[in-house]
């Protein structure tokens, strides 16, 4: 965990996290370490999602990065989509516009170019829903051993950019 925030923070000099949202205990853990070792800005920690109020936060983020649980779209799964409980793109897309970032970037794993049980792939999904919320989409299939690393690792990540940078319809009236 904390890997995005870490990458845009070296991409974008006076980039940081200003709250982290981790429901695993585990992750959430390892996040508050990093933090108390100085590895990482401090940020407070919410633990759900689902009961997470983006509208807090607008006006003061410019962006949403993250990466939603990658179960429903694994290829080791059952590839269950939305109709798996664990998805949370609904809650992702409700706190993007209710927060109202000029940016988003979502990472996951290249199962979700395919569809599984809910018949829509989990990119198209969010492609879509970036799309009818006024932002231009872009995204690629990328492996570690593009960076470097010694292992392919695949993974997807989707960027939305605001058109008029966060002058948009976020369909909440």
């Amino acid at each position: 965990g904390g890997g995005l925030d870490l990458g845009l923070e070296l991409a974008v000099p006076g980039a940081r996290a200003v709250c982290m949202v981790e429901r695993e205990a585990f992750a959430a853990a390892h996040l508050v370490a990093a933090m108390e070792q100085g590895l990482m800005a401090p940020a407070p920690l919410w633990s759900d999602a689902r009961t997470f109020d983006g509208r807090r936060w607008r006006g003061l983020v410019d962006g949403l990065i993250g990466g939603i649980p990658c179960q429903p779209h694994s290829l080791a799964g059952k590839k269950r989509g939305q109709l798996d409980e664990r998805d949370l793109w609904t809650d992702t897309r409700r706190i993007i516009a209710t927060a109202r970032p000029w940016f988003v970037l979502i990472e996951n794993v290249a199962g979700m170019l395919a569809a599984g049980d809910d018949e829509i792939a989990g990119a198209q999904r969010v492609r879509r829903d970036l799309a009818r919320l006024g932002f231009a989409v872009e995204g690629g299939l990328f492996t570690a051993a593009e960076v470097g690393a010694s292992h392919r690792r695949e993974r997807l990540f989707i960027l939305g950019v605001a058109d008029g940078y966060g002058q948009y319809d976020d369909g909440c009236g």
